[in-house]
């Protein structure tokens, strides 16, 4: 199996995505939370491909020496699966679609799997699980971050993204448990639920800063490099431009002296 066979089924997951998002986008078509999952799935799905086409780069150089997470069958197994998944979401919007031009009523809600729970918290675990793996070769071999998608100031705007919209989630999940229950009688259960999805949240958010931080701290350190490098270049090539006027004038020198002594013998 090759790296780039990989990148481009990850990358038909991420449009399968987005061409069903467009379809959800409609004003017709009201799937339940449509409009919070939608970016819900999307930044994922985006974040993902771009995480991988890292990988396929840093494979590249360095795949003699370290055993790349995206190579893994499962992992290619699991995203042939969400592109089935995507294309069997997308044959019921068209569906809706048809049925929409001959009937004049509003469609029930969807049940789309792309945009259920366990598909989503797969999806991030994957990126969570690729992210890292890329993150520990450019530590070990001291790589170079320019170059990669997931080190560009766009990447870590989706994934703030993909934050605010977990968080979006979270607090219509905590508002629809106060509307529907009667707070007499919830149990000890749900609120240790709820407690630990508050834990879960923290920790969600404590990594992202980390990571931000990390990822800023790293660019800092390879720019101070960069620089010290154009410096030093600069130097060296000021110190041979020196060398070079030196020898020059000295062969100057030498050929007028030459000049003036031929006579002499003469």
């Amino acid at each position: 199996m090759e790296p780039d066979t990989v990148y481009v089924q990850v990358r038909n997951v991420h449009r399968a995505i987005a061409t069903n998002a467009k379809l959800l986008g409609r004003d017709d078509l009201r799937a339940k939370d449509a409009s919070l999952y939608r970016e819900l799935v999307l930044h994922p799905a985006a974040a993902l491909e771009d995480a991988v086409a890292d990988s396929v780069l840093l494979h590249g150089r360095y795949g003699h020496l370290h055993e790349f997470a995206f190579m893994d069958p499962r992992f290619y197994g699991k995203q042939a699966k969400n592109v089935q998944l995507a294309l069997d979401d997308n044959a019921q919007l068209q569906d809706m679609n048809d049925e929409l031009e001959y009937v004049d009523e509003k469609p029930q809600p969807l049940k789309l799997s792309t945009m259920s729970d366990t598909f989503i918290t797969e999806l991030v675990e994957s990126l969570s699980h690729i992210v890292r793996d890329n993150a520990s070769v450019v530590s070990d071999q001291r790589v170079d971050t320019r170059p990669l998608k997931t080190s560009q100031p766009q990447y870590q705007v989706r994934l703030v993204s993909s934050l605010q919209n977990l968080l979006d989630a979270h607090i219509g999940l905590k508002s629809n448990t106060k509307v529907h229950e009667d707070p007499h009688h919830v149990t000890e259960g749900t609120v240790e639920t709820l407690k630990q999805e508050n834990r879960r949240l923290a920790e969600s958010i404590a990594q992202y800063k980390s990571a931000l931080a990390a990822a800023d701290k790293e660019k800092a350190q390879v720019k101070a490099q960069y620089d010290l490098q154009v410096r030093q270049a600069q130097v060296t090539k000021d110190a041979l431009n020196a060398v070079q006027q030196e020898n020059q004038r000295l062969a100057e020198s030498a050929a007028q002296s030459s000049k003036h002594a031929i006579p002499r013998l003469l």
